[in-house]
């Protein structure tokens, strides 16, 4: 995680203009911080899995209930 972060960091102070760079640099700081708590990470990940796992089911029962209303 450490090497990718420091990947990052060279990356944007390469391509951005000192300005950008202190404003991206404040939103990754932030999300460093935040990802690095293992709860909110375990938060995030169980939201993620839960709405997927809504939308996939919601999907296949509107395909399931279409397909045994023509078979009647």
């Amino acid at each position: 995680m450490t090497e990718y972060y420091t990947y990052y960091l060279e990356q944007m102070r390469n391509t951005l203009s000192e300005a950008e760079f202190k404003v991206e640099f404040e939103k990754l700081e932030a999300q460093k911080e935040l990802f690095s708590n293992i709860f909110m990470n375990f938060f995030i990940m169980f939201a993620t899995v839960l709405i997927i796992g809504f939308i996939i089911s919601l999907g296949s029962a509107l395909l399931l209930q279409r397909k045994n209303s023509t078979d009647n």
